[in-house]
């Protein structure tokens, strides 16, 4: 009797090709689920991010608003482990984050920009994928990598200038 072939790689490098109809439900119904979190507990979040003392002084607890960000987290990641493995969304969790603190200034700013380099990476990570017949974990993770460093460059370039004069 044989037993079927365990994919050992397959929870740290995912699939992102081969979603499916259901897996696409059950991202929908926990994308919606933290944005939603997001938008309710937002003031309290920007409050304890930028002043745990106040938020504490008003009766706001820091710890509790740090537990629930941490929930929402842990579902996004467990939503997008299943399709895109634990490489890629560590990538995806961390690394658009360092792009939009370059770039933006601002809570608000800072979400939207990193929203928009996950999205943008993402898709021309699967182009790059398809195209030069690479992994598409691999080429997202990479795209997102090169936003990174372009915008790390320009930083780094512009405040050089800044302080040549």
């Amino acid at each position: 009797m044989s037993r079927p072939l365990l994919d050992l790689f397959a929870p740290l490098f995912g699939g992102i090709l081969g979603v499916t109809g259901t897996d696409l439900i059950v991202l929908t119904v926990i994308t919606t689920t933290v944005l939603g979190a997001l938008a309710v507990f937002y003031k309290e979040l920007e409050l304890t991010s930028v002043d745990p003392t106040h938020a504490a002084t008003i009766g706001l607890s820091p710890d509790t608003v740090r537990y629930r960000l941490l929930v929402v987290i842990a579902l996004a990641a467990v939503a997008g482990i299943q399709a895109g493995g634990i490489v890629l969304i560590r990538a995806l969790l961390g690394t658009p984050v360092a792009a939009s603190g370059l770039m933006a200034r601002g809570l608000v700013r800072m979400l939207v920009v990193s929203s928009a380099s996950a999205v943008g990476s993402s898709v021309v990570g699967l182009y790059a994928s398809f195209y030069f017949d690479v992994a598409s974990g691999a080429a997202i993770v990479l795209a997102i990598t090169a936003v990174v460093a372009v915008t790390w460059a320009v930083d780094f370039i512009s405040r050089r200038r800044v302080l040549a004069g």
